[in-house]
């Protein structure tokens, strides 16, 4: 297979390596040679052909004394290019696409086209590199309550496009200007890919619990969820009726997705750092143990949910992460990689990427807004990370996560109605199968109490399998 050529400016060397890799090798599936060039602009060639690709760049072109500082953030607001105008072959969400980084050319556009090849003023390198690396979130150190980047900060909601998986729009920009100059070449396949997760913050929530919180379940169950049956199951499951706990749904939960072709994940949580947010259960329980076996010889998978405390504590999570191996080894449990989400979704860029690659944790899959649905990382596939401060690639992946219940129906964040909430559920579903991705789903167990619940859930996962 014939390699690119990419000549890149010699300052930022190692970002430039990294997300060189990410675009050609990991999301297009072309070999490539990064080479020291000339100036400030990336200039890709292939062999026996004279045609010639230059890209802009802007972020990669800043003073070194003004990386990641909020110099160096995009200007609001972002200017939007017509796409479908001059390159109509590209697949995008919308005929207009923000550009994150970029400059105008001679001819007033940002593309130009020529004799010699093309020249692109979307800075696409850079723009990737932004959103993938989460380089926002290391520059801007604003949090919410519970230690998270709020979605309200980022660029993505201010500029409305977290709806969109803007990098794979970018992606889908650079393989058409390079099928314009070298329509021989071919890009990897992939396919649309469906993945349930399931955080199991909670196995039970009245097996082997004190009768007071059984009775305040009841009155949730009556008031809230309206339901006399998940009452009644609740007080049998406290009596002992394991099966009849309205949270132990792992039965549901698999067969939910057996009959639709898909792979659960499920994800346990081994410690507890925090009484207030960690709920604490004893995983090494019967009932635990029980539900790791039946999920496994099921064929669904098994992942760590690190505690609140563990995001950016490298000796609590590698204690719960070896708790995890342990397990899975005296069940007999074999997985070929293990994944993880952090318990609230709390995350540190690039703290928490680190410590779980040094713990050995093979992906994440914590990259969403706890206050809003969408793309945080602007892509729908699973991607090699980078730490801004080591300025190296990390051996772990992110698979970006785009939609948690919590999300979608508590009254702090978008306190959305069923109906509301699968159109949102199907734009985003839609979105990531035009890029055939993955769809990186969390429900909670116990968001499973009721029938009423059950039946939205099997009307979410029937959407997002058929669009």
């Amino acid at each position: 297979m014939e390699k690119l050529k990419i000549l890149a400016p010699r300052k930022y060397k190692p970002e430039i390596g990294y997300i060189s890799s990410v675009l050609f090798f990991e999301f297009l599936g072309l070999n490539f040679e990064l080479l020291e060039g000339e100036g400030d602009e990336i200039v890709i060639t292939l062999s026996h052909s004279n045609k010639i690709l230059k890209i802009k760049t802007v972020l990669f072109s800043i003073p070194e004394k003004e990386w990641c500082s909020f110099d160096s953030l995009p200007k609001l607001p972002l200017e939007r290019w017509d796409v479908k105008s001059d390159l109509p072959e590209a697949v995008v969400c919308d005929d207009y696409i923000p550009v994150i980084y970029g400059q105008k050319l001679q001819n007033g556009k940002y593309i130009q086209q020529d004799n010699e090849g093309i020249t692109l003023g979307l800075d696409i390198f850079g723009s990737t590199f932004f959103m993938l690396t989460r380089y926002e979130e290391y520059v801007n150190k604003a949090t919410d309550m519970y230690g998270r980047f709020p979605a309200s900060e980022s660029l993505a909601l201010k500029e409305g496009f977290l709806l969109r998986p803007i990098v794979n729009e970018y992606v889908e920009i650079l393989w058409a200007v390079i099928r314009r100059l070298w329509p021989g070449l071919k890009r990897n396949e992939r396919t649309y890919r469906v993945i349930p997760t399931h955080d199991i913050d909670r196995p039970t929530v009245a097996y082997k619990f004190r009768w007071k919180r059984v009775i305040r379940g009841c009155i949730g169950d009556i008031v809230k969820r309206k339901s006399v049956k998940t009452v009644l199951k609740r007080v049998l499951a406290k009596l002992g009726r394991l099966e009849l706990d309205p949270a132990y749904t792992f039965d549901f939960i698999t067969k939910t997705s057996e009959k639709r072709g898909v792979v659960s994940e499920f994800y346990f949580m081994t410690g507890h750092t925090d009484p207030k947010f960690d709920t604490f259960y004893d995983f090494d329980s019967e009932h635990v143990e029980e539900a790791l076996k039946m999920i496994y010889a099921r064929g669904h998978r098994i992942g760590l949910h690190a505690s609140f405390g563990a995001y950016k504590d490298l000796k609590k999570l590698k204690m719960e992460f070896e708790k995890l191996i342990l397990k899975m080894k005296e069940l007999g449990i074999k997985q070929s990689s293990i994944g993880n989400r952090q318990h609230y979704l709390r995350f540190e860029v690039p703290t928490t990427w680190r410590i779980l690659d040094q713990v050995g944790v093979d992906y994440d899959s914590t990259m969403t807004y706890a206050q809003h649905v969408g793309f945080r990382t602007g892509t729908c596939y699973e991607y090699t990370v980078y730490d801004l401060e080591q300025r190296e690639p990390l051996k772990i992946k992110e698979r970006p996560l785009m939609v948690m219940d919590g999300t979608l129906f508590a009254e702090n964040y978008m306190n959305l109605d069923y109906e509301d909430a699968l159109n949102y559920i199907e734009i985003l579903a839609k979105r990531v199968k035009m890029f055939n991705g993955n769809f990186v789903l969390l429900w909670h167990n116990t968001m499973l109490l009721t029938d009423g619940q059950k039946r939205f859930y099997e009307k979410v996962l029937d959407t997002i399998t058929t669009v």
